[in-house]
C-alpha cells in the first residue's frame, strides 16, 4: 500500500482526480467531463453543484484503490466566482473566466478607483470576468437578492474546501485574480479599495496559504466520496500556479505554456511589474509571481472548429491524423483574429473574425488559420517577457494539444528549449498537499 495524496484538479470542462506519491508519480486517476453554459451573450457560467457531484464520483473511483491517502490537494480553474451562503451553498452558478457580461461594472470601477491605483495595489486592472470583482459588482447590481444572501464571494477552491471541510478560505493565487488583494505585497485583502468600490471586505473569505491545511474531511463528505473522515485538506492554488510548480517553473525567467480550454503562457519572477498588457498573480511559491498572457479560447477554439466543420469525423481521427495534415499543409491565406471568447486583458468586447475568405476557402483553411492565430498571438505576447525580463531559455509545456500543434510552437519560438511535462497541475497540487501534510 503506497502513501499518496489525492488531488482534485477542477477545470473549465472536466474534473480530474489523481493519487500522487511522494516522488510525484501519478499512481491512479479518474475524470469526469461537464459543460459550462452560455445563458446570455457574453455570459459564461459553471454549475458548481454539478462540478461537486462529478468530483465526488471521480474521488470514489480511487478511494478503493488500496492506497493510503494522507491528504487532499486542490488545483482549480480561476477565476470561478461564486456567491456562497453561510452554509456553503452556491446561490447562483459560478461566473467563470470566459465571462464578459460585466464590462459596464468594470469601467465604472476603473473610473471610481483609477488604473494607477489598481495596478499599484492589485497589480491588475479590473478586466471584466477575468478579474472577479467585476462579477461581484455585477451580482450586486443585477441580482440584489443574491447579494443580500451572500456570506462570501468565493472562488472554486473556496467552494470545494468548504464542501469537504466546512471551513472557509481562498489562496493567494486565486485572491490575486479578484482585483481586491494586495498582489504585489501578497499581504491580504485591500479593505480600503474594496470599500471604495462599494463592496464589503467581510464578504471575502480568509486568505489561506497554498500549502496550508484549511480543514479536515467532514463525515458527510467522507460518506459521499469514500475519503477517510479527518483527512487534512490543503488549500491548493489556481491551476496555472499549480502547473507552474509541477512543471518546475520556479526560477527567475522560466516559462510555462499550458494548453487546454484556455491557452496560457506564464513567466516566473521574483520581480513583478504590473501592466495593463498582461496579468500578474502570485505563484504557489511564496516570494514568486507569475506574469500571465492568456488567450481565453485556445484549445477551445480548435474544438469549436472541429464541432462546427468536422461533425462527421470522430475526435480521435481529427486530432491524431487530420489536424497534423492540416498544420503541415500549405497555408491557404485565411487569417483569424483569435478572440472567440473575448480577451482577458481588454475592456472592449473583442470577438473573433476570419479574413481573406473566398469561394475557394475550405474548412481546412479555417482550421489552419485558427491554429496559426493561437500560436502567433502567444508569440506576440512573448515579446513582453523579452522586453522586461532575462529569460532562462526554457519553456515547459503541459496540458492537451496534439503533437502537430506542439511542433508548430517549437518552430515559432526559435532559440527556446521546449520540454513537455505531463500532469503538471496534478503534480504541483500534490507537492502543496505533501507540504501541508508535513512531508515536503
Amino acid at each position: 500500500m503506497a502513501d499518496t495524496v489525492l488531488v482534485i484538479d477542477a477545470g473549465t470542462s472536466s474534473v480530474k482526480v489523481g493519487l500522487v506519491d511522494r516522488e510525484g508519480a501519478v499512481l491512479a486517476r479518474s475524470a469526469r467531463r461537464y459543460s459550462y453554459s452560455i445563458p446570455a451573450p457574453h455570459a459564461v457560467e459553471l454549475d458548481f453543484e454539478t462540478l461537486w457531484g462529478h468530483a465526488a464520483d471521480a474521488i470514489r473511483d480511487l478511494t478503493g484503490a488500496g492506497h493510503a491517502i494522507r491528504a487532499v490537494g486542490l488545483s482549480v480553474l480561476c477565476p470561478g466566482m461564486v456567491p456562497l451562503s453561510g452554509e456553503g451553498a452556491p446561490l447562483r452558478p459560478a461566473i467563470i473566466h470566459m465571462d464578459r457580461r460585466s464590462v459596464s461594472c468594470a469601467r465604472a470601477a476603473l473610473r471610481e478607483v483609477g488604473g494607477e491605483r489598481f495596478l499599484s495595489a492589485a497589480a491588475n486592472l479590473p478586466f471584466p470576468g477575468g478579474i472577479s470583482l467585476t462579477s461581484a459588482l455585477w451580482v450586486k447590481k443585477n441580482e440584489p437578492g443574491v447579494y443580500r444572501q451572500t456570506r462570501f464571494f468565493g472562488h472554486t477552491n473556496t467552494f470545494l474546501a468548504h464542501r469537504l471541510t466546512g471551513m472557509w478560505g481562498m489562496d493567494p493565487s486565486n485572491a490575486s485574480f479578484t482585483g481586491m488583494y494586495n498582489t504585489l505585497e501578497a499581504s491580504g485583502w485591500n479593505g480600503e479599495l474594496i470599500r471604495d468600490l462599494g463592496l464589503e471586505p467581510e464578504r471575502l473569505p480568509p486568505v489561506v496559504g497554498s500549502a496550508a491545511v484549511v480543514g479536515s474531511v467532514l463525515r458527510r463528505a467522507a460518506a459521499l466520496t469514500g475519503l477517510r473522515e479527518g483527512t487534512p485538506v490543503v488549500m491548493g492554488a489556481a491551476d496555472t500556479a499549480c502547473a507552474a510548480l509541477g512543471a518546475g517553473v520556479t526560477e527567475e525567467g522560466d516559462i510555462l505554456n499550458s494548453t487546454g480550454t484556455v491557452e496560457v503562457m506564464v513567466l516566473a519572477t521574483a520581480h513583478p511589474v504590473p501592466s495593463e498588457r498582461y496579468l500578474v498573480r502570485t505563484h504557489a511559491i511564496p516570494g514568486m509571481w507569475l506574469i500571465m498572457n492568456i488567450l481565453s479560447a485556445g484549445g477551445e477554439a480548435v474544438e469549436w472548429v472541429r464541432k462546427t466543420f468536422y461533425r462527421e469525423m470522430d475526435s480521435e481521427e481529427f486530432f491524431s491524423a487530420h489536424l497534423p495534415r492540416v498544420i503541415a499543409a500549405k497555408d491557404g491565406g485565411v487569417r483569424m483574429s483569435p478572440y472567440l471568447s473575448g480577451d482577458r486583458t481588454s475592456f472592449t468586447q473583442r470577438s473573433a473574425s476570419y479574413r481573406h475568405v473566398g469561394l475557394g476557402t475550405t474548412r481546412d483553411d479555417f482550421l489552419h488559420a485558427t491554429c496559426r492565430a493561437t500560436v502567433e498571438e502567444m508569440k506576440k505576447r512573448f515579446g513582453f517577457y523579452q522586453a522586461g525580463w532575462r529569460l532562462s531559455g526554457r519553456i515547459r509545456s503541459t496540458g492537451g494539444g496534439s503533437q502537430a500543434l506542439m511542433d508548430l510552437k517549437r518552430r515559432s519560438f526559435p532559440g527556446m528549449l521546449w520540454e513537455v511535462i505531463p500532469d503538471a497541475a496534478l503534480r504541483g497540487a500534490a507537492r502543496l498537499a505533501w507540504t501541508g501534510y508535513g512531508d515536503p
